[in-house]
């Protein structure tokens, strides 16, 4: 099933970022594929599929009182159902620091409209809250 550019953006930035805005982990995770695979460029942490996406997400959510993914910009290839976004972040710990930081992510969907990798190009060093469900 071939996505129209709409409903990519509508599932990176609607669906994953801005429902991680929300700390609503099954918006975020309810359009991967079972296999889908999440790995950081830059980062040891890799998260081999959805079950482990919930863990490290739900981790995530326990992790920081705010999350504020904004400013998207997307590149979007309709024939090779790929979006890649550009975004800022910021993640609000529970003691109040604000980790900041401008990434991008890029999704790769397969032929059933989910999402089956997203490479995620991060700014700045990860110190807490990616441990759970990484298999690094």
């Amino acid at each position: 099933m071939a996505l129209s550019r709409e409903h990519l953006v509508e599932i990176a930035v609607e669906k994953f970022f801005k429902g991680m805005n929300n700390k609503d982990v099954a918006s975020a995770t309810d359009i991967m594929a079972d296999d889908c695979l999440m790995r950081f460029s830059a980062a040891k942490y890799r998260y081999e599929d959805r079950e482990a996406n919930i863990v490290h997400l739900t981790e995530v959510t326990e992790t920081f009182s705010k999350i504020y993914f904004h400013k998207f910009v997307s590149v979007v290839d309709v024939p090779q159902q790929a979006i890649a976004t550009r975004f800022n972040v910021e993640l609000t710990d529970l003691e109040g620091e604000v980790m900041a930081m401008s990434n991008s992510n890029w999704f790769q969907f397969n032929e059933a409209g989910l999402v089956k990798e997203i490479l995620i190009y991060n700014a700045a060093p990860l110190q807490k809250g990616f441990e759970a469900g990484s298999a690094a």
